[in-house]
């Protein structure tokens, strides 16, 4: 009888593990699924925002109008419309720093879309950027999340990740 006894137990505790483990595995695989799920409406609406005809002239204001300006004036001291050019594309390209930082978002589909985009613009409204820091007094007042995420995206091997999309929709390189 003991030996019965100890068959069960054994079997109870092995299908308990196997249980957990199982378990354990399926709500791995459901936070991968939700994290991904998450990311869609995101990305979606990074496309709509990033298509529009509004974010490409408002960029196009910024690569217009900005080599005329003197970066002594800072963000605050430019003319309008380019002053708030520089804080509606600005923050859009910030707000997308921090759902990657904050990994709300994957870094490679938000670099993917938008590294020549967010590198050119950081290009252009960096001296102001730095004038603006510098006349508030603290270096990191100032979309400093920003310029990481563009320092970030510059180390990135774009060809690479594009492979990587390649290979995963069985594109031949």
């Amino acid at each position: 009888m003991d030996n019965l006894s100890l068959i069960f137990n054994t079997a109870a505790l092995v299908a308990s593990f196997a249980a957990l483990t199982v378990s354990t595995l399926m709500a791995i695989r459901q936070v991968r699924t939700a994290r991904h799920a998450n990311q869609l409406p995101v990305i979606v609406e990074i496309f709509r925002e990033m298509g529009s005809s509004d974010a490409y002239q408002r960029e196009r204001t910024l690569f217009d109008g900005l080599p005329s300006q003197d970066p002594k004036l800072g963000v605050e001291g430019l003319p309008e419309p380019l002053r708030s050019c520089v804080y509606q594309v600005g923050n859009y390209y910030l707000m997308l720093s921090y759902l990657t930082l904050l990994e709300i978002l994957d870094h490679r589909l938000a670099v993917l879309p938008i590294h020549y985009r967010a590198v050119r613009v950081w290009n252009a409204i960096a001296p102001f950027v730095y004038e603006e820091r510098r006349r508030r007094g603290d270096p990191n007042s100032f979309l400093n999340v920003l310029e990481a995420f563009i320092e970030k995206i510059e180390r990135t091997d774009i060809a690479t990740e594009v492979g990587r999309f390649h290979k995963s929709f069985g594109i031949p390189d």
